[in-house]
């Protein structure tokens, strides 16, 4: 998992404007985040004059939880806003929105004692009412306007421009702090879950073959099939060491048929450590 935060500086006070995650099953996470919670909402449709009050069943959390993933649906948690679907992320040709976010002012955002050196942070030259633009794009796609951007190489680009507000909102928002929701999208997935992890795994290593990861800190190993099978594959392997064997662990309910995951058994219990093998091969249906 790669992740960080986005970080308003005005006057050398630190505001926390976001954080990002990129989950190891190609979805990337958006969190626009404030402490807090409240128990409604103001909910504005372009077009209409005022905005309806929406209120919750309880609390929500303030900070605004949002999803890209592999197969390119955004999903809006928490939130009454619809799913849509854009480019998938192993595939991004084009400038995809994913959401605005407008401030009145950079004091409504949660302040920050110290920068991380992981931290991406924004130079403000004054505080006041600003636009925040979310979209993913290229992975070398430069805007021509004032903008930050996470780049993830041969991926894509999380971008955010940052300018005055563009999208016109009613008098009734203009101090309150605004989620502004993508609406445009494809009807269906260009590609299947399946589909979209492996070809996301292809592009990050830069291969179309079968991918093979080293254990993780519980000692199991993954592998990333070429294209998706039309069952879970069943696993073929050999080590170098033959006392050792692989014990194949449950598959995933919505990778089942593109990835397999295994651990390696030796005398003394299972191993962490990556071990030689000397044979590997997956058999299934396409």
């Amino acid at each position: 998992m790669i992740e960080g935060r986005l970080v308003l500086k005005v006057d050398d006070e630190l505001r926390h404007l976001a954080s990002y995650a990129l989950e190891d099953d190609g979805s990337l996470y958006l969190f626009l985040v404030r402490e807090g919670t409240n128990d409604h909402s103001l909910l504005h449709e372009l077009g209409r004059d005022e905005p309806t009050r929406v209120d919750f069943k309880g609390q929500r959390p303030k900070t605004k939880k949002i999803s890209y993933h592999a197969s390119g649906l955004i999903r809006y948690h928490n939130a009454d806003h619809r799913n849509v679907y854009r480019e998938p992320l192993c595939a991004v040709c084009t400038v995809n929105p994913i959401v605005a976010y407008i401030i009145p002012s950079v004091q409504k955002l949660d302040r920050l004692e110290a920068a991380r050196e992981s931290d991406f942070v924004f130079d403000l030259e004054t505080d006041g009412r600003l636009q925040f633009s979310f979209c993913v794009t290229p992975w070398q796609h430069v805007p021509l306007v004032n903008h930050g951007a996470i780049r993830f190489h041969n991926l894509f680009a999380l971008v955010v421009e940052i300018g005055e507000p563009a999208i016109e909102l009613p008098r009734e928002l203009a101090q309150h702090v605004t989620t502004c929701a993508v609406k445009e999208g494809f009807p269906t997935p260009l590609l299947d879950e399946p589909t979209a992890f492996a070809r996301f795994h292809q592009q990050i290593n830069q291969t179309q073959s079968l991918i093979l990861y080293s254990p993780n800190a519980r000692g199991e190993y993954r592998i990333v099939c070429a294209v998706p099978m039309r069952i879970p594959p069943a696993l073929e392997i050999r080590f170098v060491d033959k006392s050792y064997t692989a014990e194949p662990l449950p598959p995933h309910p919505k990778r089942g048929t593109v990835e397999v995951r295994f651990r390696v058994k030796g005398k003394g219990g299972y191993l962490r450590q990556e071990v030689p093998i000397e044979f590997l091969a997956l058999h299934a249906e396409l």
